[in-house]
């Protein structure tokens, strides 16, 4: 047996008896990534996924006797179509660690084999998290997926998202258009100071709109801290547990305010992981970044999501391997890395961004 095929049994064989252990590290990103995944869509394939909204009613109207009816035939709906972007983390295990320094038992390799495939996992739902507040389209961004900051984007003549940027089209349509267009823009608020309890309440009102209310309130460390010192003396935040995870977060209204450091905010502007996810993913775009987008603690950012059935779709491979999976080792003619990778094909779609909202250049004090 090649030092591949020992290599890749030897993942395989820990992949199917410590799957529990991988799956917990897949999801220690914080609530948001969590509850996207756990309610994902598991989605077979193919070059992009559609979903359709209803914009305008039938027409019609009350009647009497002898009135001529109108039949006049009225374009009501839309449709949506988002193509499916990817991850990848690799997994490299030095030839000589396996047959050399550790032999004659190869197997010993396992603790090496071990770290690198959880680091890989952790790494990977890191990412998924990161990128979930990221546009998707652009010239810096076209390889990530179309996150909240394009989802909450109102498109031209609009206020700016926390990348500075606006997005007028999402999911191929024209937010712009004549017909359609304010029913698919979502909703952003630069708050250019502390935040405040009529803030909160008044954006959050804007959200909830037929029996749609935003299920999640997502901001950084200082923007939670800051709240609870403002709201301590009024009362008018109770903590709460959520269930399903265990994270402590308190409830405004009928959301669970909830903090990450994978938020977008000035934590998030020196982490290495977030640096090195926005140099490696844009690096063939037209404009590369550089590092994750500079936030200060005058650009903390604070939003409101829904994670309805209706209103946020996260779509997941079903593929083996594509499904957040692991590819064969694979060697080199060049040096002595044996190379597997985790692959993910995703995608992350809202029908309604008017029931979401950002809320960025939140001061805080610290």
């Amino acid at each position: 047996m090649s030092a591949v095929d020992t290599i890749t049994m030897m993942a395989r064989d820990f992949v199917d008896e410590g799957k529990k252990k991988l799956i917990d590290n897949t999801f220690q990103a914080t609530y948001l990534a969590r509850t996207m995944r756990e309610s994902a869509i598991r989605w077979a394939g193919g070059p992009a996924v559609n979903e359709y909204i209803v914009y305008t009613g039938s027409g019609g109207g009350g009647h009497v006797r002898g009135k001529r009816f109108t039949n006049t035939e009225r374009q009501t709906d839309q449709q949506f179509r988002w193509t499916p972007r990817y991850l990848q983390v690799p997994i490299v295990v030095d030839f000589l660690d396996l047959a050399v320094l550790n032999a004659p038992n190869p197997y010993r390799i396992m603790d090496i084999l071990e770290s690198k495939i959880s680091n890989a996992y952790i790494t990977l739902g890191s990412q998924m998290e990161i990128a979930l507040m990221l546009p998707g389209s652009g010239n810096t961004w076209g390889a990530n997926i179309n996150g909240w900051e394009e989802v909450t984007s109102a498109g031209t003549g609009a206020t700016n998202g926390f990348t500075g940027a606006v997005y007028n089209t999402y999911g191929e349509l024209d937010r712009q258009d004549a017909n359609y267009g304010t029913k698919i823009r979502g909703n952003t608020k630069a708050v250019n100071a502390e935040i405040s309890y009529a803030v909160l309440e008044n954006t959050y009102t804007k959200c909830c709109i037929g029996g749609a209310r935003p299920r999640i309130g997502y901001t950084t460390p200082l923007v939670k801290s800051a709240i609870k010192m403002q709201f301590q003396a009024a009362q008018r935040f109770q903590e709460a547990v959520e269930p399903t995870f265990g994270f402590v977060g308190f409830r405004f209204n009928e959301a669970l305010i909830i903090d990450s450091r994978y938020c977008p905010g000035s934590e998030l502007s020196s982490d290495d992981i977030a640096d090195d996810y926005a140099m490696y993913t844009t690096e063939d775009q037209a404009t590369p970044a550089t590092a994750y987008p500079a936030l200060t603690t005058d650009d903390e950012t604070f939003w409101w999501i829904n994670t309805g059935e209706d209103y946020g779709h996260y779509y997941i491979s079903t593929h083996p391997v594509m499904g957040m999976g692991m590819m064969p080792f694979f060697g080199s003619a060049e040096h002595d890395g044996l190379v597997s990778r985790l692959r993910l094909a995703y995608i992350f779609a809202s029908a309604a961004p008017r029931y979401h909202y950002q809320l960025n250049k939140i001061k805080v004090n610290v």
